[in-house]
């Protein structure tokens, strides 16, 4: 049965005459519900749904990555070195690699971080990397970010750029230097924080 406007009841939405509905960018909403960009007045679990729909057209492993990274522990350079210490001090060796198993599960944080230099990864997953020195109550630590942002990574600048980054762990490492240790960080995100005038530091 035809409606008044010669359209039958079921086919509104096909007629030419009625508005398209717009695209929602998926990934644009993910990144504002994660940056808290947006301001939903509902409750917590209508993000919680908005985030799911966000996540719908992902593969079944990217789903898993961002879930998993979403809820994933973060600690500070400081506490993984003090961790690092109690691990090594273990006299099981198996112990020692489930711990560090454990550890390298949880998100690192750097805050303020000047950038040194940037050089050729010895990672063979990575393209380059960031190094930055850190203090810890143990001593100077020595940081390899290796992220796979090549573009962000050409724009830092020597003892001038100043990050925040957040990644993984890789490994610790150390050398006849005066470093109480070296660590790789992969996986790594950043955003630059605050460019230094040169001769300010």
């Amino acid at each position: 049965m035809s409606s008044f406007f010669g359209a039958r009841g079921g086919d509104c939405h096909n007629s030419p005459l009625a508005p398209k509905p717009k695209k929602i960018d998926r990934y644009y909403l993910f990144k504002a519900i994660i940056a808290r960009d947006l301001k939903f007045k509902g409750n917590f679990m209508r993000k919680i749904i908005l985030l799911l729909f966000c996540l719908l057209p992902l593969s079944c492993s990217s789903y898993l990555f961002f879930v998993e990274d979403i809820f994933r522990d973060n600690i500070t350079i400081e506490k993984l070195i003090l961790e690092k210490e109690k691990i090594d001090n273990e006299e099981n060796p198996a112990l020692r690699q489930l711990k560090m198993q454990q550890l390298a599960e949880k998100k690192i944080k750097l805050d303020n971080i000047l950038v040194k230099k940037v050089v050729k990864s010895t990672n063979v997953d990575y393209d380059f990397s960031v190094l930055a020195d850190v203090k810890t109550s143990k001593g100077l630590v020595e940081c390899y970010i290796f992220s796979k942002n090549i573009k962000r990574m050409a724009t830092l600048e020597k003892n001038i750029t100043r990050l925040e980054v957040e990644g993984r762990l890789g490994r610790f490492f150390s050398m006849l230097d005066e470093y109480y240790t070296k660590v790789e960080i992969i996986k790594a995100d950043f955003k630059i924080k605050k460019n230094h005038i040169k001769g300010m530091e």
